[in-house]
């Protein structure tokens, strides 16, 4: 069946299309660098760098789930949110599971930042397409059921091939940290909390 991030564009093919666009952006190193400098640590520029490109490796993870890939896959309503969503919970498994690998997630404060870039990808990446008023809203979700939040095992092979292709390049630091998030997938925890979340929360919205 495959992964796809549209009807005629495999899902890894286009993360990977995404991540050397903003790779080569020249605007990659100047906020690389001015979060080194807000932080007072150049020691994690290239650790900044690396969770930017994972954020944008990962900006359509939310067209993962089954409601999408059965879907016609031209329309993916709420997969911003629904992305935001899947890297929030791989997060969870790694402050919960993995975060004795990374001395650096052990401190509080880079904690957030690396939560706030790996899950802006999603979450913003549809912001211009959105008025003013409209925006805050999260379209779609009423239609999904709780078998359809769930990821797929064709997209999971799909996701762990991405951060594969990807690990070569990272630092240290990330190397650990993508480990976590391949672990948080592999073993099937995120898949876990997005049936939790379905439960609890979903029908609030």
């Amino acid at each position: 069946m495959g992964c796809y991030s549209f009807y005629n564009e495999d899902f890894k093919e286009h993360a990977l299309n995404v991540y050397k666009c903003v790779k080569n952006d020249a605007r990659l190193p100047i906020i690389t660098r001015k979060f080194s400098l807000i932080m007072n640590a150049s020691n994690i520029e290239k650790m900044i760098k690396d969770l930017i490109l994972i954020s944008a490796l990962f900006h359509d993870l939310g067209k993962a789930i089954k409601y999408y890939q059965e879907g016609d896959l031209r329309r993916f309503p709420g997969h911003d949110f629904v992305g935001a969503l899947i890297m929030k919970e791989a997060i969870t498994y790694i402050s919960n599971k993995c975060s004795s690998t990374s001395t650096i997630y052990n401190n509080d404060y880079m904690k957030y930042i690396i939560e706030y870039i790996l899950i802006s990808g999603s979450l913003f990446h549809l912001y211009l397409h959105r008025g003013k008023e409209e925006g805050w809203k999260i379209y779609g979700m009423e239609e999904i059921r709780e078998d359809g939040l769930e990821i797929s095992k064709e997209c999971i092979h799909s996701i762990l091939d991405t951060l594969n292709s990807f690990k070569g390049q990272a630092s240290k630091e990330s190397k650990a940290l993508i480990e976590c998030i391949a672990e948080a997938f592999e073993s099937g925890k995120v898949n876990e909390y997005l049936k939790q979340y379905w439960r609890t929360d979903l029908k609030k919205y």
